[in-house]
């Protein structure tokens, strides 16, 4: 039954067909299953996730890969019903074969297709592990093979073809794919509950005993599927493509005694033959939902035109996908700072480097708001932006150059990139020769791919920005309070990080610049206009924008970073103690103007200090420190300097924007 021992498409009209006496022996298993996919971000971090607790994490399935989910849901559908079916109008009550509502021709009828709107990937080491385990010792129970399919589940087609997005199978224990219909929220908590599929059978019955119910046909899985009417996921259903390891089958129409004969080691799954063949495992570990796929039905009445409108665009998910409260809905209120783990904040750590900061700064912690009020808050601009938008705006910005470092540390490294003689793919290496990524590992890199870059809509101009704070500030931030320019209607953010932390004080060496979502929206030269949410003020040399927004409910402050530099803290230290030298004219009568006194000032202390003052908005009175230069014994080249860039500075202030 596996990929190597079928290539022929399943017969709809043989779905009830039992299982045969063919066997495959366990001599014919894959080499290697025991490993994680090859396709997997966490498929090299083996080694540095066994002391580590493991990895338990969800990522999107690039767009690339949805049409093999597509294919494998068209291949699978059947025009059949069942009873299991609810009436769409709540007016049927259960009947054999199902409602008239629900039959091809009726009023709404069977669903003609299912249409992918998002696919997510489960990257779970615990469940894996629990996983194989038990498909050990299925092998091991069963040494001279088992019972296979036939014809072979209608999933196996897509899943032998599509290697690069389902992991091989193994024949020998019946592995398979098959799909599980629930809610979308059930599904995403998955992730949050140990991944556990809910073995009581309250949603499906007990027609062979309490356990996980899965079927080979997308159209009975859907037939358990449900959406969130009224809410965020009203028309969008969810499946999960799990990975399911049947073993030695008890094929029957009807048997009540098949759980527990499951459980005397007689079988090691039941497979329903009626109308549809249904898989029925009896414990956990012999399912790994690996994916969650996001779908909306499609009607026979359902407008051609509105059918494909909903193709091409793309589905967001109401809260992001790497967030702990993924599956909360919003009206039930959370509110956390949740710190990054070590791989998270090493990641961040190279962004940081990534921008080359002068004075280079270390990360000293990495905070991610989870706040449903701020986000809702954000949903609903984001929402009606849209819908104000429509479909006027194609005219995209070029990449968010922010979004360009993101995506910059989520390739992986090439390993023979920092080697004497280099990479001999140079541009075309599909590795990526990032210097600073480089410096990532296993672990690391998979952190970075959880970053929500492929959550941001374009077409409203939403992307990441940098937004300079005190460390007050960005409380108030996280509240919801965004601060506005003091001569412009709007809020300043940033595309280069080392410009955002020019416009801010710190304490300490400690800066904080907050990594926000904005929704930028329409752009225009004046922001006074109605139709204009926000403008771009100024571009660096490196084409780096500063721009100007509008409405701050458009802004979300997800990740709030505190920066230290070493050299910010010496040169602060440096300028308190300057706070307390006497005056010129008090020094005269001091030993500080003594031979025998010592200089405290020393030419790295002037520079340092010159730099502070060009490098931030923290305006010292320069003339007072122009008269310590002289009252310090400095050479007379220093204060000649010092004068000509202190005037340069206080000249230059009006013009540079500073405020």
């Amino acid at each position: 039954m596996g990929c190597a021992s079928s290539s022929t498409a399943a017969d709809p009209k043989a779905a009830s067909a039992p299982a045969t006496e063919s066997t495959t022996s366990a001599a014919t298993r894959n080499p290697g299953d025991d490993g994680y996919p090859e396709y997997w971000y966490h498929n090299k971090t083996a080694d540095q996730t066994a002391n580590a607790g493991g990895f338990d994490d969800m990522f999107y399935a690039p767009d690339s890969e949805h049409h093999c989910f597509q294919e494998m849901i068209e291949e699978s559908y059947v025009p059949k019903t069942t009873q299991d079916r609810p009436c769409p109008k709540g007016t049927c009550g259960k009947k054999p074969g199902g409602c008239p509502c629900n039959q091809p021709g009726g009023d709404p009828g069977l669903p003609v297709s299912f249409h992918v709107q998002r696919v997510i990937r489960v990257e779970s080491s615990e469940l894996w592990d629990r996983y194989q385990k038990k498909k050990r010792s299925i092998i091991e129970a069963r040494p001279g093979g088992v019972e296979a399919f036939d014809p072979p589940v209608k999933t196996n087609n897509k899943a032998c073809e599509y290697t690069g997005t389902f992991a091989p199978l193994d024949a020998s224990v019946n592995e398979v794919y098959a799909f599980h219909g629930t809610q979308v929220r059930f599904a995403l908590s998955i992730a949050e509950n140990a991944f556990r599929i809910d073995l009581a059978g309250s949603s499906t019955g007990t027609l062979y005993g309490r356990g996980a119910y899965l079927g080979e046909s997308i159209s009975k899985a859907d037939e358990y599927a449900k959406d969130e009417p009224g809410g965020y996921y009203d028309g969008v259903f969810a499946v999960l493509v799990c990975r399911v390891v049947m073993g030695k089958l008890n094929s029957t129409s009807f048997d009540s005694k098949a759980a527990e004969k499951v459980k005397a080691g007689q079988f090691d799954s039941t497979c329903g033959t009626r109308v549809f063949r249904e898989l029925v495992i009896y414990d956990a570990d012999q399912c790994y939902p690996e994916y969650v796929v996001l779908y909306k039905r499609k009607y026979a009445k359902d407008p051609e035109e509105e059918v494909s409108k909903t193709r091409k665009r793309r589905f967001f998910m109401q809260v992001p996908l790497h967030w702990r409260n993924v599956a909360t809905d919003l009206a039930a209120g959370f509110r956390e700072e949740i710190e990054l783990p070590g791989p998270g904040t090493s990641w961040m750590q190279c962004l940081v480097n990534q921008a080359q900061l002068q004075p280079s700064r270390t990360l000293v912690s990495a905070i991610r708001l989870e706040d449903s009020q701020l986000w809702q808050r954000y949903v609903q601009f984001k929402a009606a932006l849209r819908s104000r938008i429509a479909d006027q705006s194609e005219d995209h910005l070029r990449l968010n150059f922010v979004e360009k470092d993101l995506r910059a540390l989520m390739k992986r490294p090439c390993k023979f990139f920092r080697t004497p003689r280099g990479c001999k793919s140079g541009d075309k290496c599909r590795f990526s020769h990032n210097e600073f990524g480089a410096d990532l590992d296993d672990l690391s890199l998979a952190a970075g791919r959880r970053l929500p870059v492929d959550e941001l809509d374009r077409r409203l101009h939403e992307g990441f920005l940098w937004y300079p704070c005190t460390e007050a500030e960005a409380i108030d931030i996280s509240q919801g309070n965004v601060k506005k320019d003091e001569t412009l209607p709007g809020t300043r953010f940033y595309e280069s990080l080392q410009t955002a932390l020019k416009r801010t004080t710190g304490k300490d060496g400690v800066k904080v610049a907050v990594l926000c979502r904005v929704m930028c929206g329409l752009p225009g030269v004046d922001v006074t206009d109605d139709d204009t949410d926000f403008m771009i003020i100024e571009t660096d040399e490196s084409g780096r924008r500063e721009v100007l927004v509008k409405d701050g409910s458009g802004v979300y402050p997800e990740y709030r970073l505190t920066l230290h530099s070493s050299e910010d803290e010496e040169t602060e230290k440096m300028i308190d103690s300057m706070d307390k030298v006497p005056t010129g004219a008090e020094c005269a009568s001091t030993m500080m103007l003594s031979k025998r006194a010592p200089n405290p000032f020393t030419e790295t202390h002037a520079t340092i200090f010159y730099n502070i003052l060009q490098d931030t908005v923290v305006y010292y009175n320069v003339r007072k420190y122009s008269t310590m230069y002289s009252a310090l014994r400095l050479p007379r080249s220093w204060h000649g300097a010092w004068s000509a860039q202190s005037h340069g500075l206080r000249q230059g202030r009006s013009s540079s924007g500073y405020r």
